[in-house]
């Protein structure tokens, strides 16, 4: 549903995604695969090239590095795409139970957090947040019943 979200709001952007990914990919292809038509081997690698190596650093931060520093920062790297791949695969799965967007659900977060610091705070302070804004110190209705979320968890490796 959120693809289609996209689609309908900006048209071009999954065929603009596409494009731009395929020109990346193209010149990836050229630069890390040998070229059959002068003398290259069909689906081969080049011998110099270094899967996932494009020597990239427009900032020249590994300049300095020694081959054991550069391993460690791609580890480093890899460990944070896994990270932040559990992460999405955790705000998927908050949508699909409670049927709103994570900026929806942290809205409510922070909002509740915020009248909770505000209950600490003196009456005349909460007067005058009354006057701004009259519908803030009321709190959030859920639109899900909070012992049915157990059972969707469950479900989820059924997805």
């Amino acid at each position: 549903d959120h693809f289609q979200q996209i689609d309908d709001k900006y048209p071009g952007f999954w065929k603009a995604l596409l494009f731009t990914i395929s020109l990346f990919e193209s010149y990836r292809s050229t630069y890390g695969w040998s070229d059959p038509t002068k003398g290259g081997d069909l689906w081969s690698l080049k011998p110099e090239y270094v899967p996932g190596d494009l020597k990239f650093d427009p900032l020249n931060l590994l300049a300095d590095k020694t081959d054991a520093e550069i391993e460690e920062l791609k580890n480093k790297e890899l460990n944070n795409g896994r990270l932040a791949m559990i992460s999405l695969a955790g705000i998927i799965a908050q949508e699909l139970i409670n049927h709103e967007t994570i900026v929806d659900t942290w809205r409510q977060i922070l909002d509740t957090e915020e009248k909770a610091a505000l209950g600490l705070t003196d009456s005349d302070f909460q007067e005058n947040v009354k006057s701004i804004d009259p519908k803030f110190l009321t709190e959030p209705k859920k639109d899900y019943d909070p012992n049915e979320v157990g059972k969707l968890i469950t479900e989820l490796p059924k997805l």
